[in-house]
């Protein structure tokens, strides 16, 4: 997976391609956000039936209000990630992002000192606007401080980890671990954790001599994304990208694929959301390896077309009168199906989109509307999903399908493909072009 890239950019200079020890240190500190992100977007995944019919949640939101809190929080966040930092850096800027991380899960960490259902509401958007300012930032400072040709490769690392957060929240909150009511507070609170440790890590990496965001160059804003007519078709490409991939449903199996199973029947539903972890945290790692030899449209709309495949075998399992366990089992593998089509392709494709596609003045900002309009769609799914659910039944899957497939069709008529696009520094004249306007 790290190897050096074979996509043309030519050898490095001595020692530039190497995955030294800093740099490592450095990717790993930077995708501790992630990992506190995916567990945030995973944890009331186990326990979300018992937190329906117990009186944690009386006098105050219901957990299918407070499942979409966090995306909530993460729009306006994901918006604020490149003005962050320009100001403060990207390293600077993540740093300062643990704030919200350690008062986020200390407010939900304390829901048994005070009002819960208030404490756990206010907690949860706090870190969503965490989860948000992480998922543009991460990426950033990732693509600064990597050497152009290994640039590519470690932009797997915000996906590999929150696989390994979101992971990590449905094995905790198992019944035999985490996962009563009663031990909710403390495992919300264990969120903090990753903050802890990158405060500590995140300081001994580098700043980002390397990088090819680093520099005093000037730098487009979220106004002139759409105001220079070379932006506005890459533009277009990349926010369809990170929109399709959430409204293709992966959302309704990372924040309740635990009351899905159980109504198809699975016998063992929470052990079957943390076999949908497993894979997902494998084909995460399988797409970081396979992304440099594979086409980028190829991935994507490979991945979308198995999100639409998924969404059918999963009703089937849903909704067919046959004898047991043949429709269990073809939920389950609908769901295997699902986030493995996912991470393949949709998971990590749109976020490299915008290194690919968008010259280094607008990276940043671009990043940041990329990230806001994939938390825009994950927060739309996961409102809707427990409505759907009572409206739809067994067929709750059948929308999302057919999103995946229309969103499939987008890649194939209008994405280019980008295997092969250099990631460092465009020609000076196509800067200096779109810097003095349109």
């Amino acid at each position: 997976m790290l190897e050096e890239d074979e996509e043309g950019e030519g050898p490095p200079e001595e020692g530039g391609g190497a995955l030294t020890p800093p740099l490592l240190l450095a990717v790993v500190a930077a995708a501790l956000s992630s990992v506190q992100v995916g567990f945030n977007v995973g944890v009331l995944n186990v326990p979300y039936r018992a937190l329906s019919n117990t009186s944690l949640w009386q006098r105050g939101p219901s957990p299918p209000v407070a499942v979409p809190l966090l995306p909530l929080g993460a729009v306006p966040a994901a918006l604020a990630a490149a003005p962050a930092a320009e100001r403060l850096g990207r390293k600077g800027a993540l740093l300062a992002s643990n704030g919200l991380a350690v008062i986020g899960g200390a407010l939900m960490g304390g829901a048994e000192l005070g009002p819960t259902y208030a404490l756990v509401v206010i907690g949860r958007l706090v870190t969503g606007l965490h989860s948000g300012l992480a998922s543009g930032l991460v990426p950033l400072y990732v693509e600064e401080v990597a050497p152009p040709p290994l640039q590519g490769a470690l932009s797997a690392a915000h996906e590999a980890g929150f696989a390994l957060g979101l992971l990590t929240s449905q094995v905790l909150a198992l019944p035999p671990l985490l996962g009563s009511v009663r031990s909710l507070p403390a495992l919300l609170a264990l969120g903090m954790l990753p903050a802890a440790l990158q405060l500590l890590l995140l300081p001994m990496g580098p700043g980002g001599a390397h990088g090819a965001c680093a520099g005093p160059a000037p730098r487009l804003g979220l106004p002139q994304l759409w105001g220079r007519g070379q932006l506005r078709q890459p533009m277009a490409i990349v926010v369809g990208a990170a929109l399709g991939k959430e409204l293709a449903g992966i959302g309704a199996l990372y924040y309740y694929s635990t009351a899905i199973f159980e109504r198809a029947g699975l016998p063992q539903p929470t052990w079957a959301t943390v076999a949908t972890g497993v894979i997902n945290m494998a084909a995460t790692l399988a797409a970081g390896a396979l992304w440099r030899r594979a086409g980028r449209r190829a991935l994507l709309m490979g991945g979308l077309l198995g999100m639409a495949l998924s969404s059918v075998v999963m009703t089937m399992g849903m909704s067919m009168k046959a004898p047991w366990p043949l429709p269990p089992t073809l939920a389950m593998g609908g769901g295997l199906l699902l986030v493995s089509s996912f991470a393949m392709g949709p998971g990590l494709i749109p976020r490299l989109l915008p290194m690919e596609l968008i010259p280094i003045p607008a990276r940043a900002a671009a990043a940041g509307v990329t990230a806001a309009m994939a938390w825009a769609g994950n927060g739309a799914v996961a409102a809707a999903v427990p409505h759907m659910e009572l409206s739809l039944g067994p067929f709750l899957f059948l929308p999302f399908g057919v999103l995946a497939a229309v969103s499939a069709l987008g890649v194939f008529l209008f994405l280019p493909e980008t295997r092969g696009a250099p990631l460092g520094p465009p020609k000076p004249s196509t800067e200096l072009q779109l810097l003095g306007g349109s």
